[in-house]
C-alpha cells in the first residue's frame, strides 16, 4: 500500500511540473512577439545609420545588419546550452565608432551560417570556442532583465532543439 501511495504521489507530481514547462512553440511565439523588441540595436556608424535586428525562426535566429554585407544565421542546435545566463559575458566595444555605443552579450556556438549579400549563399563558419555577439541598446527601460529573458528564451529553444550543454572547463 505505502508503494502504491508512493508512485501515485510520484505520478502526480511529474504531471504537475511537466504542465508548467513551456512548449517550443509557445517560445518561438513569445520571442517573436517579444525578443525581437528587446534584442536589436540602432546606431550610427562613421556618419550612416545602421542597425542589427533578430528575427526568429523554427530552427534558427537570424541576425540582420543593415551596414555589414553579410546576414547570420545561428541554429538553436548549434547554441551551447547555459543554464545560468548570468555567466554571460557582456560587453562594449572600446572605440567609439558607433553612436551609441553597443552592448552586446556573447553566447557561445559551434558554427553560425552567413550569406554574403554578393552572391546570396549561405555558408558556415565553424572555429574552436566560437562567441557569437547579439547586439542590443543597453540604455532602453529595463534592458538587462529584458535581455536575460530572451536569453532565457533562446537557451530553451537550444535546448528543446537537441543542443548540447556547455562545458567550461578551465573557466574561460
Amino acid at each position: 500500500m505505502k508503494t502504491l501511495k508512493t508512485i501515485t504521489t510520484a505520478v502526480v507530481l511529474l504531471i504537475t511540473l511537466s504542465s508548467f514547462a513551456q512548449t517550443k512553440e509557445e517560445t518561438l511565439e513569445w520571442l517573436k512577439q517579444n525578443g525581437s523588441n528587446y534584442l536589436n540595436f540602432e546606431y550610427v556608424h562613421e556618419g550612416y545609420p545602421c542597425s542589427f535586428t533578430y528575427q526568429f525562426n523554427e530552427e534558427y535566429i537570424e541576425e540582420i545588419s543593415s551596414c555589414y554585407e553579410t546576414n547570420k544565421r545561428i541554429y538553436y542546435k548549434d547554441i551551447f546550452v547555459i543554464e545560468d545566463i548570468a555567466i554571460l559575458d557582456t560587453a562594449i566595444p572600446s572605440h567609439n565608432k558607433f553612436n551609441p555605443r553597443p552592448t552586446f552579450v556573447k553566447i557561445p556556438i559551434k558554427k553560425y551560417e552567413y550569406k554574403d549579400r554578393d552572391d546570396g549563399e549561405y555558408r558556415f563558419s565553424e572555429e574552436n570556442g566560437l562567441r557569437h555577439l547579439l547586439w542590443y541598446d543597453a540604455d532602453q527601460p529595463n534592458a538587462r532583465k529584458n535581455i536575460d529573458k530572451v536569453l532565457r528564451a533562446i537557451m530553451h529553444m537550444a535546448k528543446l532543439s537537441g543542443a548540447e550543454p556547455y562545458k567550461d572547463l578551465f573557466g574561460e
